[in-house]
């Protein structure tokens, strides 16, 4: 019996969901310049022609994960950013948001390992600092140092130290799962502390 179309659009669904999937931790686990069309296609058994059903090259489905990775990362900000949280609170909370996420399921370690691996320190000398969610973690740290809260460095250097502490992490949280024990969200905070 023929499949109808809501089953049809399932399958389809899944199917973009796998691709989508297996290269996002082949992009985390290679980089990305390092996996090609044929690396995915091959860990999934599946044709070229399937992969360009779904997506137009390499950089389009990177895109589309990056897209889900921005939401996610865009999520915690929103969970996180309260005008009344002292900054040391609101980077806490961030923090604590982003270990969670890693300790909840790998998808989402994958995912931020993704961004934070791609170029991270390019993204935030090109950023345009108007830019809300970037802007926001910017502001906090320079509030926490106006406050006497965090240490004098500048605040989007501060910024790449911080995610780069939290890709290391997410990089060991990838690659040894469950025997991986993540710190305390108040054990990387020691970054920001004026001592």
């Amino acid at each position: 019996m023929p499949k109808t179309s809501l089953q049809n659009s399932i399958i389809r669904e899944k199917r973009k969901i796998l691709l989508m999937d297996t290269a996002l931790r082949l992009f985390a686990s290679y980089g990305f310049d390092n996996v090609t069309i044929d690396n995915i296609t091959d860990a999934l058994e599946i044709s070229h022609g399937l992969f360009y059903h779904y997506f137009k090259d390499k950089k389009d489905l990177l895109n589309q994960l990056l897209e889900k990775a921005k939401s996610v990362f865009n999520n915690f900000l929103e969970n996180t950013f309260d005008e009344e949280t002292s900054p040391y609170d609101f980077l806490l909370k961030f923090t604590q948001l982003i270990i969670n996420a890693l300790n909840d399921n790998d998808d989402k370690a994958y995912y931020i390992y993704l961004v934070l691996t791609l170029n991270f320190q390019k993204f935030f000398e090109n950023v345009d600092l108007n830019h809300k969610r970037i802007y926001s973690l910017v502001e906090q740290i320079k509030k926490g140092q106006e406050l006497g809260q965090f240490i004098y460095i500048e605040p989007t250097e501060l910024l790449i130290v911080y995610f780069s502490c939290i890709e290391g992490m997410t990089y060991e949280k990838i690659k040894y799962r469950k025997q991986f024990v993540l710190p305390k969200a108040e054990t990387i905070m020691n970054i920001f502390i004026k001592r």
